[in-house]
């Protein structure tokens, strides 16, 4: 296991590209392991369905930026 100071020696990118596999280690096991409450897996699979048949619509970024701007 690395040690706190060891992770200097690490360059960013490199950093990043662990972020990303251990979360993405982690995010594959947390159902498993207790760490997702079933109502979260519920409501993802909820979105998934309403994407897959268009009952959920997406805007551009610029867009959403706006209309949060207006609440």
């Amino acid at each position: 296991m690395l040690q706190k100071q060891e992770f200097d020696k690490i360059n960013i990118a490199d950093k990043f590209q662990i972020m990303e596999d251990l979360w993405q280690n982690l995010s594959q096991n947390a159902h498993d392991n207790g760490f997702s409450p079933q109502w979260h897996i519920d409501v993802l699979e909820q979105r998934e369905r309403g994407i897959k048949t268009g009952d959920y619509k997406f805007s551009p970024l610029s867009d959403a930026k706006i209309r949060l701007k207006d609440i």
